[in-house]
């Protein structure tokens, strides 16, 4: 017989489950376009100009511009890093995911990335409404999961009981 003091394992709501789900899928779009990034973009013609002048290491070091491709990739691993914590109940990323991601989103779409960017809106908007659930919210503050009602006498006692004062 568990004693009263023993603590219940709380699983997360099912919804919590679709949204971490969602954050996946939308952290490895995330990573396959920053990283298809890297893998697209050829040296210019002055990379190689440069090249020839410095040596093969300037090309390596200035051929390629990765700010944006970097910025991508490292948020889709951060969403992805952030997913372990988002079950275990922590709500810091609950409420760091959606900023991150949406940010990133329009990253893609001022990048011209149209395929990513539905797809980033649709997995954003999967992954967000959960958050709103009354479940998940509770889930994510550490409340218990249906709050016991208090008991409250009855302003009209039965018959055969004292009256109130």
């Amino acid at each position: 017989m568990p004693s009263s003091q023993q603590r219940t394992r709380r699983s997360a709501p099912r919804a919590l489950a679709v949204a971490t789900a969602a954050w996946f899928g939308l952290g490895v779009m995330e990573i396959a376009v920053g990283g298809s990034g890297f893998l697209a973009k050829a040296p210019d013609d002055g990379a190689d100009q440069l090249s020839e002048t410095y040596g093969p290491g300037y090309l390596t070091a200035s051929g390629h511009q990765i700010g944006l491709d970097l910025a991508i990739t490292a948020a889709g691993v951060l969403t992805v890093a952030l997913l372990p914590r988002l079950l275990a109940g922590r709500k810091g990323a609950a409420y760091t995911l959606p900023p991150l991601s949406a940010l990133i989103v329009v990253v893609l779409a001022f990048g011209g990335h149209t395929i990513g960017t539905v797809t980033g809106l649709l997995l954003l908007a999967i992954g967000t409404v959960p958050f709103m659930t009354a479940r998940t919210h509770r889930y994510l503050h550490g409340l218990r999961e249906r709050p016991s009602p208090k008991p409250r006498p009855s302003p009209r006692p039965r018959s055969g009981e004292a009256t109130l004062s």
